[in-house]
């Protein structure tokens, strides 16, 4: 059975933080963006797959950036 995945903005700090443990905790694969904090994103993803066996994609860009959210779906069509 496929697992839920969600895409979660903000995912470096605060709500988006915490909305990535809750989900990770309850199986989801992810898709984590920050705007400026790619090393720390991709620490707290590291730790999300080792803690909740879960796939994490990493991504780091403005999300008011049409150009950018048009890759960055183009990245995730297949994850």
């Amino acid at each position: 059975m496929k697992r839920h995945t969600a895409l979660i903005t903000g995912a470096s700090r605060g709500i988006g933080h915490a909305a990535a443990h809750i989900l990770a905790q309850n199986g989801y694969d992810l898709i984590l963006n920050c705007f400026h904090s790619k090393k720390q994103l991709d620490d707290f993803a590291a730790v999300l797959r080792k803690d909740y066996g879960i796939q994490v994609l990493t991504c780091c860009g403005d999300i008011g950036d049409y150009d950018f959210v048009c890759r960055l779906f183009s990245q995730i069509s297949g994850f």
